[in-house]
């Protein structure tokens, strides 16, 4: 998985014409498996090629456990001297709470990004998070443009591990023993 991501930064920072030292990369982080094996991974190439990289939590007050995961994401950061970017957000929306903390949240890391010249947005999307897109928006009878899924390119904003299957994504987790937190709104 660490080649995998290595191979997508580097094709990321030739869009530049630059190499990956010289590009940064700004992490949305929840704090759940996903973005953990993420920020893990990413800790790795940050070790072998010196970029400049940060963490973004959106504590989205949705439940009894966001200040909990708001700690545990700042307390990461912190053990590992990664930039921590945090940001609340307080959604009263009773039609579709999902859709409505996503465009809000990729507003928030758009604003960090272009506020702190962050080259690039990851978020750590993987393969089971296209194939229930997919899906989802066959049954809702979307337009064929939602029926294509989550795009991997989407201004600053990078899916780098969309061709990863959650499978690998526990395996690595259990083989390098990451700590998580399970989102119970999920």
């Amino acid at each position: 998985m660490l080649s995998v991501l290595i191979d997508k930064l580097q094709k990321y920072s030739a869009e530049y014409d630059k190499e990956i030292k010289d590009v940064s990369f700004l992490l949305a982080f929840s704090g759940g498996m996903d973005s953990l094996v993420m920020a893990s991974l990413l800790l790795k190439i940050r070790k072998r090629y010196s970029i400049r990289l940060a963490f973004a939590h959106i504590n989205h007050n949705a439940h009894n456990q966001s200040e909990r995961i708001e700690k545990f994401c700042s307390k990461y950061c912190y053990d590992n001297s990664v930039i921590f970017h945090l940001d609340r957000l307080f959604i009263n929306s009773q039609s579709n709470f999902e859709a409505c903390a996503r465009e809000k949240r990729y507003a928030i890391l758009e604003k960090i990004a272009e506020k702190h010249s962050y080259h690039y947005i990851l978020t750590a999307h993987h393969q089971n998070d296209q194939l229930e897109t997919v899906y989802m928006k066959k049954i809702d009878g979307g337009d064929w443009i939602s029926q294509i899924g989550i795009r991997e390119r989407f201004g600053k904003l990078r899916r780098p591990l969309l061709n990863i299957p959650k499978s690998e994504i526990k395996v690595y987790t259990k083989l390098n023993r990451i700590k998580y937190i399970e989102d119970p709104t999920n």
